[in-house]
């Protein structure tokens, strides 16, 4: 089989079975996991599937669908861990900050050092935090999210349409400079919206591949974003008109 007709074999095969692992790809196509994962990057590449930790799915379920937090977790890990550096060092002593949920934006806590406090409806965020006297944290109520580790519905987004913070670190699934940022899911857009309402600056933490996915809910404009941090950023991206009011910060320089 030639390497075009086992990518469109792949494809077929998620959209008949949504997700595999490499594993499993391996075995059905009877070839090594360096081949699959190298079919995987370029597949990806050309957004006809999302690569997840250890596989891949299908596109279109990954606009609505949410990845769960434990394979998030391992996705870009170095870049979080760059991203989360760099926004910490945006923090004063005395601010109130509101952190989203997400994987990136976990990785931000372990570098707190100033005396703040904390608004979340992120569960892992607030278990860290709770090994840090520097931080006084407050958490919001709702339903918790299947795989997710975060609250949301009404409940949630009332804590934050009832308080205000100096600063938002806020994460999406998805940029597009001319529609704004997305993100998978509507109960996800409302939460965000009222943390865009309830903070001073808006400071966006993301990697470079959420300027090239896609996903099911618009929640902002690309000018409600103050800062955005990320890996990197494109000479293309430094130069777009529509983004020279916006603060960007390179966490690898």
């Amino acid at each position: 089989m030639f390497q075009i007709e086992r990518q469109q074999a792949i494809v077929k095969y998620l959209n008949d079975h949504r997700t595999a692992n490499v594993e499993e790809l391996c075995e059905y196509f009877n070839v090594s996991k360096a081949t699959i994962r190298r079919d995987i990057n370029e597949l990806a590449r050309n957004n006809l599937i999302i690569k997840a930790h250890g596989g891949a799915m299908m596109a279109d379920d990954i606009q609505y669908q949410e990845i769960p937090y434990s394979q998030k977790r391992d996705v870009n890990s170095e870049s979080k861990q760059k991203i989360g550096a760099a926004a910490a060092e945006l923090i004063q002593d005395g601010d109130i900050i509101i952190v989203d949920s997400g994987s990136t934006t976990f990785e931000m806590i372990r570098h707190i050092t100033k005396q703040i406090v904390l608004l979340t409806h992120d569960l892992m965020i607030a278990l860290a935090t709770a090994e840090n006297s520097n931080i006084r944290t407050l958490v919001a109520g709702g339903e918790i999210r299947h795989d997710q580790y975060a609250f949301s519905g009404y409940d949630t987004v009332a804590f934050y349409r009832n308080h205000h913070a100096h600063k938002a670190f806020l994460g999406c699934d998805a940029i597009n400079l001319e529609t704004g940022l997305w993100t998978r899911t509507t109960d996800e857009a409302a939460i965000k919206q009222e943390i865009i309402q309830a903070a001073g600056q808006i400071i966006l933490m993301t990697d470079q591949d959420k300027f090239s996915a896609s996903a099911f809910c618009r929640f902002c404009g690309i000018s409600a974003v103050d800062c955005i941090i990320s890996d990197k950023f494109s000479s293309e991206q430094r130069s777009d008109v529509r983004l020279q009011d916006i603060q960007l910060i390179d966490a690898f320089s």
